[in-house]
């Protein structure tokens, strides 16, 4: 009832319009045409950075008539600024609704950091005392301020950077921070509610995701419903499809690096936020002059929403409904302008528990009940020193505790429990204009234990997991490993050629899992054509370990190598305007080494025994990306991606090339979201791509012992599913009540026209007879924020 009465008090807020809480006679001006301040050229080759602040006088007609330098910095910040700000227009200042001049104290900070975002503005209407009637003396406190950042040169081939202006508004993601990482060129569309990520056709064990530089142990809560982090304790993702930085080590496909902020300094803040799914709530704020900390959780209420809609006689009984909560808590501190202490907290738990009947499980083994709980706790600390301008140093640890089990009737069952210990130290010299070197260790080591029983022949990549019948082979073990992975990188960044920037990187691993040592030389080439015009190419190596229950003594291969991939990558990127920017890319990827099964007899320790598994598959993917963006500006951000790829696998020398469980030929996504004014904004989100490749079923056998039909496969992957659309729209409405509190209401539409995406089949009990299984139906989801 009281979610019920939230809703009701969120719509009535929608429909309330701004002027009502607006009853100040004293209305300041409004900047509604900015005009972006150049970064001098020879200050930016320099790295030198500066802040002008101006008085600017508006008149009754919004224009501005006088810029008043009061604060220089030299270096060319202060002419280009000043002309800047004579291209402002504003809504003049209003006294008893009659326009009036007004002055204005107006700050422009350039700051060059490393970032694919060029503009941030912060536009805060100033407190009424701040305006003047007559133009006469100049205010004490800024009115507006504008960071001018420059972009510096990418360093990778590719890097797609999501803004938390963009994260928290993208469509159909319910504003969480993770699950708009899935919108980006190179990024295949997931199965239903799954929450994988699928880069360029890899698998999605071989991405890696980490925050702050520290591997997470899990990224979603249960389905992909939400990440389990607030998105509104993180400043950025940075998402790299292919040919990554040495900084990154032990993947072949993608690497996601997301990174919080520190808590805000200014005031205590806070704030609660309920949609369909969940309740959070959030508090930061500063403690004296040098730390500030945060504190967030959230916790589910759909398992209390499923239990009561969801009908008793549909052959499964809800226990536990899915439930998930987590929690964060950061700290910053900042002694003086050379250091850096962030510290942060976090943990998720979630759990399952469902009972099937007979008429759902049609299989003796599978009856009785399905539960799974997943959960973790992780401490991470960043310290971050600065020697002097040319020298710096980052050291990241992460310690844990991650615990995950299940259970599927009396006949598979899984536990295990992993601390793990994480290490990267950075060292970065950058004498100026010449090059910057990086150099750095990082790795792993910890303590794991496990306990399971399950089928022998869990399918690999590509292959059928038939029913279980009475004649099933089981595996069973329990057992606990101290594992390591050390590694140490070096990268040479040379900068002094005019337009060019090169960067060499090496990177050496050590696998303990297969005991032996990966190389990985990588390099990356970025040639300036013209002003707004970049070539770019790059290539490198990637090592992986294989599986660790693929690569266990007892009941897998302890012989397997490494797998192997080199990434191949050239394009071009175009800037249009100051906000636009196009990019074409083509890559390819040559993976080796595959782990697949293997049916032959080896000699192991001077025993015939069965080989298992071997590494002899081979893989190649390559195509291209086209990614038209519009950066975030304070009225509008959005793009358009479209990629065209082909990945396919050979398993078997001899064997004929067949596509990957996830190739998508073609994958386009629209994202686009604008300001209304008022408090209102729009956004929409459309998506378009090749269905899965599926395995046809070609008849079936009937299994005496078991009284079951096992299905008789045709061509792995020869067929596909059909195509996959969506439209997806969210509608925002922010408003201030008495300059207090900020309440923002948002709705969120997924699957608009109802399109019945196909996402696999259902079959009749003896195979003859197939339909299919759609996806989500139109899902709105309403949710309320009240901040302070």
């Amino acid at each position: 009832m009281r979610v019920y009465l939230l809703y009701l008090a969120a719509f009535a807020i929608l429909l309330q319009p701004v002027t009502a809480l607006a009853q100040d006679t004293l209305t300041p001006p409004s900047l509604i045409e900015y005009v972006r301040a150049d970064y001098p050229q020879e200050a930016f080759d320099s790295g030198i950075e500066g802040v002008v602040t101006a008085q600017i006088d508006v008149d009754e007609n919004g224009l501005v008539t006088r810029v008043e330098i009061t604060e220089a910095a030299g270096h060319g910040f202060d002419e280009l600024a000043r002309e800047a700000m004579y291209g402002f227009v504003f809504s003049p200042a209003t006294k008893d609704s009659e326009p009036i001049p007004a002055r204005v104290l107006y700050r422009y900070t350039f700051f060059i950091e490393e970032t694919e975002h060029e503009i941030e503005v912060d536009q805060a209407p100033p407190v009424l005392d701040e305006v003047e009637e007559e133009v006469g003396e100049g205010i004490d406190d800024p009115v507006y301020e504008t960071v001018i950042r420059a972009r510096k040169p990418l360093r990778e081939v590719t890097r797609r950077e999501v803004t938390i202006r963009e994260i928290t508004r993208i469509p159909g993601t319910g504003g969480d921070a993770l699950r708009a990482v899935q919108n980006l060129p190179g990024m295949a569309r997931a199965p239903m509610i799954s929450g994988a990520l699928i880069v360029r056709g890899s698998a999605p064990q071989d991405t890696e995701v980490f925050f702050d530089s520290i591997p997470m142990p899990m990224l979603y809560h249960f389905g992909g419903l939400t990440s389990v982090i607030n998105s509104d304790l993180l400043e950025q993702i940075d998402f790299y499809p292919g040919n990554y930085s040495v900084r990154y080590g032990g993947a072949t496909g993608g690497i996601v690096d997301v990174y919080p902020r520190a808590p805000k300094t200014d005031r205590f803040h806070g704030y609660v936020d309920a949609d369909i799914w969940d309740v959070g709530a959030l508090v930061e704020t500063p403690i004296g002059e040098n730390w500030s900390v945060a504190v967030a959780a959230r916790r589910s209420y759909i398992d209390g929403i499923l239990n009561a809609v969801l009908p008793k006689d549909g052959g499964f009984e809800l226990t536990t409904a899915p439930r998930y909560w987590d929690y964060q808590v950061a700290a910053d501190y900042h002694p003086d302008r050379n250091d850096n202490l962030r510290l942060f907290l976090y943990g998720s738990d979630d759990k399952l528990v469902f009972v099937m009947g007979d008429d759902v499980a049609d299989n003796p083994n599978l009856g009785g009940a399905v539960d799974v709980r997943l959960m973790f706790h992780n401490l991470q600390g960043r310290w971050n020193h600065v020697f002097s301008r040319t020298l710096s140093n980052t050291v990241n640890v992460g310690f844990g505790y991650q615990m995950n089990q299940g259970s599927l009737g009396e006949s598979i069952m899984f536990e295990e429990r992993d601390l793990p210990l994480h290490l990267r130290d950075e060292l970065v010299i950058d004498p100026g204009r010449v090059f910057i070197l990086r150099t750095g260790i990082d790795g792993v080591m910890g303590w794991a234990k496990w306990k399971f029983r399950a089928p022998s022949d869990y399918p690999m990549e590509g292959t059928q997991w038939d029913p279980m019948g009475a004649n099933t082979e089981w595996v069973e073990d329990e057992g606990e490993v101290f594992y390591y992975r050390p590694g140490w990188y070096g990268e040479l960044e040379l900068t002094a050629i005019p337009r060019w920037r090169l960067i060499y990187g090496l990177r050496v691993d050590y696998f303990a899992r297969v005991n032996d040592v990966g190389i990985d030389p990588r390099f990356v080439a970025r040639y300036q054509i013209f002003d707004k015009t970049t070539l770019k190419a790059g290539f490198g190596l990637f090592h992986q370990a294989p599986d660790g229950a693929q690569a266990n003594e007892e009941y897998g291969n302890p012989d397997l190598l490494y797998i192997n991939a080199i990434h191949y990558g050239l394009g071009v990127e175009q800037q249009i305007s100051t906000n636009i920017e196009v990019g074409l890319e083509g890559f390819y990827k040559d993976i080796s080494n595959m782990v697949v099964d293997s049916d032959r007899m080896v000699e192991r320790d001077g025993m015939e025994v069965p080989e298992i598994y071997s590494n002899e598959g081979e893989g190649e993917v390559y195509g291209m990306e086209v990614l038209v963006k519009h950066y975030p500006t304070d009225r509008f951000f959005g793009w358009i991606s479209y990629t065209l790829m082909k990945s396919s696998r050979v398993d078997h020398p001899g064997d004929d090339a067949r596509l990957f469980d996830h190739d998508q030929t073609h994958i386009l996504t629209v994202v686009a979201s604008v300001v209304l004014g008022r408090g209102w904004e729009a956004g929409l989100r459309f998506r378009l791509a090749s269905g899965d490749p599926s395995t046809p079923v070609a008849g079936s056998v009937y299994d005496a012992d078991s009284d079951i039909y096992w299905p008789v496969h045709g061509e792995v992957n020869s067929t596909r599913r059909p195509l996959f659309h969506q439209l997806d729209l969210r509608v925002d409405k922010n408003l201030l009540v008495e300059d207090i509190l900020k309440v923002a209401v948002y709705i969120d539409v997924q699957n608009v026209y109802n399109h019945k995406n196909v996402e696999g089949f259902r079959y009749s009990y003896d195979y003859s007879k197939k339909a299919y299984f759609h996806g989500l139906p139109v899902i709105p989801s309403l949710g309320l924020k009240i901040e302070y």
